[in-house]
């Protein structure tokens, strides 16, 4: 599945994110995420700072964002790019990665997100519930309703680890994670 990263931003930006995805992510600290349903379609959302979010959603958020008449700026970034990387590979990359403080990269926590840096290049590291896994899920809580077999589905949900960074830098990060 294609990571489509939409970036909301603005005076707005916290009212708008919570008449969308609920007050919840009003009590997400910066770097802190959730994950949640939009019109039907899994999504996550990252709380960068205090009116700024990142959310990863298939579908078209300015459809979402347009009748609101707020206050914000909602964009896709070209410059932006996303790829997973697998939870081996997270415990590699917090060998040589460097964070500043107060942020720590050992032992990063699901709905967490952390600024690095990996020599020269920067990125933003992402660990949350994988969209494939949560729409499984939504697709079979439809079908069932035992909450024993949600909170089965719930345990064994699969942990996505992103990275974002600038399309530039996409490969050779890439191969940079793959050799250490």
């Amino acid at each position: 599945m294609d990571q489509i990263l939409w970036d909301i931003a603005g005076t707005d930006g916290l009212i708008v994110v919570q008449s969308l995805l609920g007050k919840s992510v009003g009590y997400l600290a910066p770097f802190q995420s959730l994950d949640t349903v939009l019109a039907g379609k899994p999504c996550s959302v990252l709380r960068l700072c205090e009116r700024n979010f990142r959310i990863r959603y298939a579908g078209d958020m300015t459809q979402h964002i347009s009748p609101l008449k707020s206050s914000v700026s909602v964009r896709q970034y070209e410059w932006l790019k996303a790829f997973s990387i697998s939870s081996e590979q997270l415990q590699s990359l917090t060998k040589r990665a460097t964070v500043r403080l107060p942020h720590r990269l050992v032992g990063l926590p699901n709905h967490q997100a952390v600024p690095a840096q990996l020599d020269t290049i920067s990125m933003v590291i992402w660990r949350h519930t994988s969209l494939e896994s949560r729409s499984q899920r939504v697709y079979e809580r439809g079908r069932e309703s035992s909450s024993e077999k949600d909170s089965e589905k719930a345990s064994s949900e699969k942990r996505s680890v992103d990275i974002h960074t600038s399309w530039t830098d996409v490969e050779r990060l890439k191969e940079k994670i793959n050799n250490l």
